[in-house]
């Protein structure tokens, strides 16, 4: 019988943050439902995209906002392998749940099986994300950064590895029950050969001794700063105001990545490009390039937030650059060529976001009871934003007959969440009697 507390030791404590990005690769598939959402309408026959497009929502709210409380409460009693197992069988039997969709013409009944294959998947997904980062934290109370860093970067992975993978099933296949088996197969096997059989975690208070020292050093200095509890914090006009930055800026995100199959098929159909040609091979090599844009953002907007000073100064940048550059890249969708490049330097923009917010959180309220602060503030504005954006997006498109009203309203959003992020800044630096622009809260 497999025990709680068996898996991999202290000595070889980086396969954690390694091995939670493999699983990733196989297992984020969030920002790739949209790759489905061509195939559903033909399928069905439909002419709006809204209702397909809900899916996403119904995706978003397993992965970010139901499953992760229920797995840390799990984590904190029994440890990782018991959220994991049931990561592997939602994920499993979600994709079953679809498979079964291809059965039926009517969307009245298909409709049901596609929200609710597409909400079981998000559960699998959201046990997983409810149960990594707490046991990479777990294992790396001296490396928190680097080792978060990798496991993070490999759900945006996931469309690199994932994208090619589902579109060669499609294109050998057909859109058929295989398609959506195989998936979950893929899924099902990596958190249970990787996760559930390997994955332990050391008590709370430990460190590593090679870096006692050192991780003691680190803590000493930690608690000269001010640690905000939950109920400070709330209390905090900053607390807010970049509540608002994080729930505008995903919003924007999401609801462009959940309809960016949608949003590339409009602009090139424009262009001429034939559908078939859009789906089968436009539209998996474009979420496999910005996917590797993504992982490349998420690591490099870490390197620039130090060194140029904080991210107080890189949240600005990152939004304002990606509110151009969602401009930028709706006047040149109807090229190929410009599809692939703005879409390539988007993204790298987009990965960024979720790098600077985890950053902003601790900077601004302190370490010591970042779990609840953390999970609050990014979870639920993430969650909002993946359950909301897509569907708004997806409902201007449907009642303009385009998606430049609702990139329209991602850009505003953007230059809003600047400005409260400028706000919250300036709040800083009155609260610590500053009156320089480069601030660094500590």
């Amino acid at each position: 019988m497999l025990k709680l507390d068996s898996g991999i030791g202290a000595r070889y404590r980086w396969f954690y943050p390694i091995s939670s990005f493999v699983i990733a690769c196989g297992v984020s598939l969030i920002f790739l439902w949209s790759m489905f959402f061509p195939y559903v309408r033909e399928l069905f026959g439909l002419e709006t995209v809204a209702p397909i497009a809900l899916a996403s929502s119904f995706v978003g709210l397993g992965t970010m906002v139901i499953a992760p409380p229920l797995a840390g409460i799990l984590f904190d009693k029994y440890g990782p392998k018991p959220p994991l197992g049931l990561a592997a069988v939602f994920f499993l039997a979600g994709f079953s749940v679809l498979s079964v969709m291809i059965n039926y013409e009517y969307w009245a009944i298909g409709r049901y099986i596609w929200y609710g294959g597409s909400f079981t998947v998000g559960l699998g997904m959201g046990f997983f994300v409810g149960t990594f980062p707490s046991t990479v934290a777990r294992w790396f109370p001296d490396k928190i950064g680097t080792s978060m860093g990798v496991a993070v970067s490999g759900h945006a992975a996931g469309s690199v590895v994932m994208a090619p993978v589902i579109g060669t099933l499609i294109t050998s296949l057909g859109f058929t029950a295989p398609v959506f088996i195989i998936t979950g197969v893929i899924g099902f096997v990596l958190i249970v050969a990787i996760g559930v059989l390997f994955w332990k975690v050391p008590p709370p208070d430990w460190k590593p001794q090679e870096n006692v020292a050192e991780t003691k050093l680190r803590a000493e200095e930690n608690d000269s700063e001010k640690h905000y509890t939950l109920g400070e914090a709330v209390k905090d006009t900053r607390f807010w105001f970049l509540m608002i930055c994080f729930i505008t800026s995903a919003f924007g995100f999401m609801g462009f990545a959940q309809n960016a199959s949608m949003i590339v098929e409009e602009g090139l159909l424009a262009g001429g490009y034939g559908r078939d040609y859009i789906a089968v091979s436009v539209v998996p090599l474009f979420l496999s390039l910005t996917g590797l844009a993504n992982v490349l953002g998420a690591f490099s907007w870490g390197v620039i937030t130090d060194k140029i000073g904080g991210p107080w100064n890189s949240i600005p940048l990152v939004y304002v650059s990606s509110a151009l550059l969602i401009g930028g890249f709706y006047l040149g969708y109807e090229y190929l060529a410009m599809v692939f490049v703005l879409g390539f330097i988007l993204y790298f923009l987009f990965g960024g976001e979720p790098a600077v917010h985890f950053i902003i959180v601790p900077y601004v309220f302190g370490r010591k009871h970042i779990g609840k602060l953390m999970n609050i503030m990014n979870s639920f504005s993430v969650g909002l934003g993946i359950t909301l954006g897509p569907i708004v997006y997806a409902q201007l498109r449907d009642i303009t007959g385009g998606y430049i009203v609702a990139l329209l309203l991602a850009i505003a959003l953007r230059f809003v969440a600047t400005g409260f992020v400028l706000g919250a800044r300036r709040r800083t630096q009155l609260m610590e009697g500053k009156d320089t622009t480069l601030v660094r809260h500590r």
